[in-house]
């Protein structure tokens, strides 16, 4: 993957068109993807699930009660935040960019998913300071790999350290036979991403790179769909994990009920899945 991602370097994307009117037309597209500018080429976009509302089939109030890990005292309040960020590369050395950000935080009446997207390269202060200010230091961050990546290629991007309590489902679900990609534990646990189903992180690179080449909405459309899959799958594998490891200890009298995941408002645009996919096999790159 790192070599098909080194051969659609930024550098090698034909420079965008400049607009004449560039922060009213970047308003009119956040509006579209039902989010907000909230800098020069940062878009911010949230979703509120009301915890008196439902997930599927199981009422979401059951998220209501921070997971309390064994060990963890009830004075321990910590705020769940599921985190995955999408780039332009996986060495996080110079010349990679981090293009968009997902975070589902359970807060004490909705579920709330924000989504840091950048259009342009002039966002990327803006999405630092964004990114900062939402994290406390109360937080339980919760990734796949993070440890490896994400993390670390935040800190080191963004010049910031983060010291929140972190847990890394890859280790953990590794530890309980389920190894490989998030999307191989996420099949062999029995879940299926539908028309998302195909598109992995390198697809998404192709994704923005579409949108900045072609100012195709509809690219940017299947993009947030991808990611916003990506960090609620996470929470529904933190919990069968939870399970999964106490299911053996006095502790699984607390075993949680498994939710079930939202429908993405986002959607899937497979003409432009196709598109893409038959343009990088004329390429050799997929």
């Amino acid at each position: 993957m790192q070599r098909r991602l080194e051969r659609i370097r930024i550098d090698r994307i034909s420079p965008v068109p400049a607009q004449i009117d560039h922060k009213s037309a970047e308003e009119n597209l956040a509006q579209r993807l039902k989010g907000y500018l909230i800098a020069d080429g940062v878009i911010q976009v949230e979703q509120r699930l009301p915890l008196n509302g439902r997930l599927g089939r199981h009422p979401l109030c059951l998220l209501r009660n921070s997971l309390q890990l064994p060990g963890e005292g009830r004075e321990a309040h910590l705020r769940q935040v599921y985190i995955d960020t999408e780039t332009t590369g996986l060495s996080g050395g110079s010349g990679t960019l981090a293009f968009l950000i997902g975070l589902a935080i359970v807060e004490r009446d909705a579920l709330v998913v924000t989504q840091y997207l950048i259009t342009r390269f002039a966002g990327e202060a803006a999405m630092l300071k964004s990114f900062d200010r939402v994290l406390t230091t109360d937080d339980r961050l919760v990734s796949y790999n993070g440890k490896s990546f994400d993390l670390p290629f935040i800190e080191r991007y963004f010049g910031i350290k983060l010291n929140q309590a972190h847990i890394d489902l890859r280790y953990v679900l590794a530890s309980l036979g389920y190894k490989g990609g998030l999307k191989g534990c996420e099949t062999r646990l029995g879940f299926h991403r539908g028309d998302l189903t195909d598109i992995d992180g390198f697809f998404a690179v192709l994704l923005w790179h579409d949108y900045r080449k072609n100012r195709n909405e509809k690219a940017l459309q299947t993009l947030l769909a991808y990611n916003i899959q990506d960090v609620l799958s996470l929470e529904i594998l933190m919990v069968i994990a939870y399970n999964l490891k106490i299911e053996d200890t006095p502790f699984y009298l607390n075993s949680l009920p498994e939710p079930v995941l939202p429908e993405t408002p986002f959607d899937v645009d497979i003409d432009t899945v196709k598109r893409i996919r038959s343009e990088q096999n004329y390429l050799g790159l997929v």
